[in-house]
This record gives C-alpha cells, structure tokens and sequence, in this order.
C-alpha cells in the first residue's frame, strides 16, 4: 500500500470514529438517488401536464425532545389520505404517493427510531404540507406492528 492510499484510509477511519452515522447517510442517499433516477424524466423535471413520472423527495428531520422521538416531513402536494404510517420493530416507515390527471409517484421511507418507542401512543398531524410524527420513548421496546392514524 502507498503512502497515499493509507492516508485516505486513515482519513475515512477518523471520519467513522467521529461520525460513525455520517457514512450510512451518505449511502442512504447514493441509493436513493440511484433507484429514484428511473422515476424522473430526461431534463430532470417532471412535468404533471405532459403525463410524465411525477418526483417525490420529502425530506426528513428525525430528533429526540423531551422524552419523545419527534419525525418531521415535508411532503407538499401529497394528500393526507394518500399516507400511510406504520411501526414495528422500533422502525417507522412513511408512505405515501402523489396523484395528478395522468401522473402518479410514490415514496416508501423507513428509518430505525433512535430509541425504543412506545408504538401504542404516536400521535402524527398532518398540516399545510408538514407531517409531524411523536413518539413517546420507552424502556421496553414494542414488537408488534399498527397503523398510526393521521389527525
């Protein structure tokens, strides 16, 4: 191994000592990016006029405040009943779709919680384009998967 290379792999060592999260997100998106790049037209906007793909890329804010797990999501122009929350395992997935004259789109996000949550007290509301989701932590993590109803 060179000099070169070994200090490249020293570097991406540190980074994952400091940052052990900061890879996966960078994977996490890489992949989205790869299976998303189908879905969207040559130009790279999709226009709902022309029945092309529509492009759904909410974006996610995952924190834990005051004992709860609070998820926040921006997704304009997807309705509320066009979402589906679900939890099982200490992992809340997201889904929904996006539906125009002749488009359609869709998204399914899932994400390990930081913490165990009790699953049995989410509360999610859904307002001007922002879903909120909080999840109350426990000690004891829950197992078994429910719908979470969206006020």
């Amino acid at each position: 191994m060179e000099q070169g290379e070994s200090q490249q792999l020293a570097g991406t060592a540190t980074m994952w000592l400091t940052k052990p999260f900061s890879l996966l997100d960078e994977v996490e998106r890489e992949f989205g990016e790869i299976f998303r790049a189908p879905l969207t037209p040559v130009g790279g906007v999709a226009s709902a006029a022309a029945g092309a793909p529509l492009a759904i890329e909410p974006s996610f804010d995952i924190c834990e405040d005051n004992g709860n797990v609070v998820v926040k999501a921006e997704l304009s122009g997807v309705a509320k009943e066009d979402l589906e929350l679900k939890i099982a395992e200490n992992i809340l997935t997201i889904s929904g779709s996006k539906k125009r004259e002749r488009s359609f789109a869709a998204f399914s996000r899932s994400y390990r919680l930081p913490a165990p949550v009790q699953a049995d007290k989410v509360k999610a509301r859904f307002k001007e384009g922002v879903l909120e989701i909080v999840i109350p932590k426990t000690a004891k993590e829950l197992r078994k998967e429910r719908q979470i109803r969206i006020e």
